[in-house]
């Protein structure tokens, strides 16, 4: 099948499974048009629409349901909490996920997304120039970043050490 997905182009989508306990398989996608959404793929719908507004493009995502993800990436960036997160309360059994959303866009941030919240939990600048692409461990809280910045470094957020590595040449 076919997802109408969003207003602009689509610069990256993933497949998630966002607990063992649900079965609803799910995908999460990100635009040009400074939305990041969370998609039910049986019934096509969308479930979760998540505004980056003033960001710039969202060019990459990742999902991680590493517990309190936020917490571990709160020790090494600079203390910028946005205002009130606004909670979702929901019939659709995700609720009951405590999985995040990491997403990078043209403004050079890096942002946390709750799946249970409509604002980032963590926003911090990660790059002078525009991320082209995110990874996530699959084992730990480090987030790999990539830009536009001129001499090309690639950043890795670790929270084991409390900062940023620092940057690495590629």
């Amino acid at each position: 099948g076919e997802i109408q997905a969003h207003e602009s182009v689509v610069s990256d989508v993933q497949f998630l499974k966002l607990s063992r306990t649900i079965s609803t398989e799910y995908l999460i996608s990100c635009s040009w048009d400074e939305t990041i959404r969370l998609w039910n793929i049986a019934s096509q719908s969308e479930v979760r629409r998540f505004q980056s507004l003033g960001s710039g493009c969202v060019r990459s995502i990742v999902y991680t349901d590493i517990e309190d993800v936020h917490q571990y990436i709160s020790q090494f960036v600079p203390k910028h909490r946005p205002t009130p997160v606004s909670t979702i309360s929901s019939t659709d059994n995700l609720s009951s996920s405590s999985g995040y959303i990491i997403s990078g866009s043209d403004d050079g941030y890096i942002r946390v997304w709750s799946i249970n919240s409509l604002d980032p939990v963590i926003c911090f600048q990660a790059h002078n120039d525009k991320i082209c692409h995110l990874s996530m461990s699959e084992y730990n809280p480090r987030v790999l970043c990539c830009s536009e910045d001129v001499n090309g470094p690639v950043r890795v957020f670790d929270a084991s050490c409390s900062l940023a590595v620092g940057d690495e040449e590629v």
